[in-house]
C-alpha cells in the first residue's frame, strides 16, 4: 500500500522483493486487514515508498 496526496492505494501484490526492504517492520493487533491498513497509512514512509501489510495470524489464531 501507499499514499499519495492524501489517498491511500492499497494493492493486492506482487509481494516487495528482499532488495526493496530498506527499513523495519511492525507487529500489530488488529481487529481486522482493513485497521491494520488504517494504521500503516499513516507511517512516515506511506507517502513516500510502499508499505507491506500482511497477517501473521488468520481469524482463527492459526499461523499464515
Amino acid at each position: 500500500m501507499s499514499v499519495r496526496n492524501g489517498t491511500t492505494h492499497v494493492a493486492d501484490g506482487p509481494m516487495a522483493q528482499a532488495q526493496e526492504q530498506l527499513a523495519g517492520w511492525f507487529i500489530l493487533e488488529c481487529a481486522n486487514q482493513a485497521r491494520a491498513e488504517q494504521i500503516a497509512a499513516r507511517l512516515p514512509d506511506a507517502p513516500f515508498g510502499f508499505v507491506e501489510v500482511r497477517p501473521l495470524f488468520s481469524d482463527s489464531g492459526e499461523n499464515m
